[in-house]
């Protein structure tokens, strides 16, 4: 009975140690970085069923630095969508480091410490493959996941003669 159990107990590891190295495995398959980039991974949870349709990944890309606690920032510079041994996905970032900002008369704002990012990226989310991105040194990597539910709603006609 021991070593049933035992047994059991090995085989379950063992199975975990090989779901968790099996993502990272893809990792090695994507180009690496260079003496002036990043490369930056995200793992997303599992998910069992078809859940995964009803949620989305929002990526952003940025640098935290010192803001005047009261215009709203934007770092110019875009993610592009580059492919792999022709069906992995992963993500370049290009920028000049320039931000825009509003420009509104602040009186009474303290300075922060904000993350600064450029335009988000929308994705589908599939939790069997890393998004692996790229960036300059100095940047990285954030992301948000959204979930909708299934529910359907109608648009109201409205006849203007």
């Amino acid at each position: 009975m021991k070593n049933i159990i035992t047994l059991s107990a090995v085989f379950a590891l063992g199975t975990i140690a090989f779901a968790q190295n099996s993502a990272y495995q893809d990792i090695n398959q994507y180009p690496k970085a260079t003496k002036t980039s990043e490369q930056h991974i995200i793992n997303l949870p599992s998910i069992v069923g078809n859940d995964s349709q009803n949620k989305k990944v929002e990526i952003y890309v940025g640098k935290y630095m010192e803001t005047d606690g009261c215009n709203q920032y934007n770092l110019n510079g875009s993610l592009e969508k580059k492919t792999v041994k022709s069906y992995l996905d992963y993500y370049n970032f290009t920028t000049n480091g320039n931000v825009a900002s509003t420009n509104m008369g602040c009186l009474n704002a303290k300075p922060e410490n904000k993350f600064v990012s450029s335009q988000p990226l929308l994705l589908d989310y599939n939790s069997n493959l890393p998004i692996v991105i790229y960036t300059p040194k100095g940047y990285s990597v954030q992301y948000k996941i959204f979930t909708a539910d299934n529910t359907i709603y109608q648009a109201q006609t409205v006849n203007n003669f």
